[in-house]
């Protein structure tokens, strides 16, 4: 049992072909439980699999004079094979559960992250550093953060399996998770991170000239970084940090959903992105200072995506065409509709607000009544619904 404990153990640590790269402090323990039920599995399979072959050899009919011995039964042997198993089985359950248990209970002073799962979007904010809301999940290196997930509707899962991770996400009722990454991965330029935006026309070999794989790699948080530096660098010339964001050195991870939770389930997707801890302040510090119509001022196009973006509407909404729950954005404007009631309309400004405002009022055929969930006050910010509204709609016109 010791020879089997340190070959997972050194299996582990060497990351072997089947598993991920392992980037967190849980890792570990995860990999050498693993890699020991493996090494288990594999090590009994060939013995048994081995002595059944040599019996069949040894012990095949030789005639019908032969006769097979009158073999008595063997306790010694049996108490063997019945007891030495149970040791296995023992250290498999005392491996598992203390790994369940350091991944169960976080650090006093662990980053918290409030998640919330929705059909098919993840949100995460950061309810002791302001409050503010983002698409990514950003986490300064080498330091505890502790996720209270939940779900909008129905179960879902939240899996990083370069961490590994795994946790159910369930409506009206909290789970948590922690995990401390080990380093900062920065993948190939052809690894390929799917987000929010990711649509499956757009799963090429490289991610030269796909708009939402590129943006799926960071770009938004090191923009973020390289910005809020070069203000902070104003007040204090002599501050260490880079205002170029292509020098903003961040590790990417892949987060899945691995509960079925309906038709666009494989499209549940967001990324991990982790900074420094000095990068990460000052991505903190812009995202309490951001704000997007100073941010997009004189581009009310991109204004639009952003709200697009901050509600959701990437949940349900495609943007190249492809079938999603809810109809595509893409040639949306000035086109007829066809309701499920049989009547019409254009899509003009009037259909898009309305269709915001009142999902179930008009219902295109061939898609479900069951509506958007609505909150322009979340989205937009107090006073600033009908701004939104009007930059979404100018967003949707370029869809074309």
């Amino acid at each position: 049992m010791t020879v089997l404990y340190w070959i997972s153990t050194a299996t582990a640590q060497e990351s072997a072909f089947y598993l991920p790269k392992a980037a967190s402090t849980l890792a570990a323990d995860v990999d050498s439980t693993f890699s020991f039920i493996y090494w288990c599995c594999a090590i009994f399979f060939i013995a048994l699999m081995g002595a059944m072959f040599w019996f069949a050899v040894v012990y095949k009919d030789k005639g019908a004079d032969h006769k097979t011995l009158d073999l008595k039964g063997h306790h010694t042997l049996e108490l063997v094979w019945s007891v030495f198993p149970s040791f296995l089985l023992i250290a498999m359950f005392v491996m598992g559960f203390n790994g369940y248990v350091n991944s169960t209970i976080s650090p006093v002073d662990a980053v918290q992250v409030n998640v919330v799962g929705k059909r098919w979007d993840w949100n995460f904010s950061y309810p002791t550093l302001g409050g503010f809301e983002s698409r990514d999940l950003v986490v300064p290196n080498q330091e505890a953060v502790r996720l209270q997930m939940v779900s909008q509707d129905v179960l879902h899962s939240f899996y990083i399996p370069d961490f590994r991770i795994k946790k159910d996400v369930l409506p009206n009722r909290y789970t948590s998770q922690w995990f401390e990454t080990t380093d900062m991965y920065e993948p190939a330029e052809d690894e390929l991170f799917y987000s929010y935006k990711f649509t499956f026309s757009d799963a090429e070999p490289s991610p030269s000239g796909s708009e939402a794989l590129f943006s799926s790699r960071g770009a938004d948080v090191k923009n973020a970084v390289a910005t809020q530096c070069a203000k902070d660098k104003k007040d204090n010339p002599s501050l260490e940090c880079t205002d170029n964001p292509d020098n903003v050195k961040v590790g990417l991870h892949q987060i899945y959903c691995t509960e079925y939770c309906g038709d666009s389930h494989s499209r549940m997707l967001a990324k991990v992105v982790v900074l420094s801890p000095e990068d990460f302040q000052l991505w903190v510090k812009a995202q309490n200072n951001f704000d997007a119509e100073t941010a997009f001022a004189g581009d009310v196009t991109k204004l639009g995506e952003y709200y697009s973006s901050k509600g959701g509407c990437a949940g349900c909404h495609s943007i190249d065409g492809s079938a999603m729950t809810g109809p595509t954005w893409k040639g949306l404007y000035n086109k007829e509709r066809q309701f499920a009631d049989g009547s019409s309309a254009v899509a003009d400004d009037n259909y898009i607000r309305m269709s915001v405002l009142e999902p179930q009022k008009q219902v295109v055929a061939g898609y479900p009544a069951a509506g958007m969930p609505v909150n322009l006050h979340k989205a937009f910010g107090k006073g600033k619904e009908e701004a939104g509204l009007s930059a979404i709609i100018e967003y949707i016109k370029t869809l074309n």
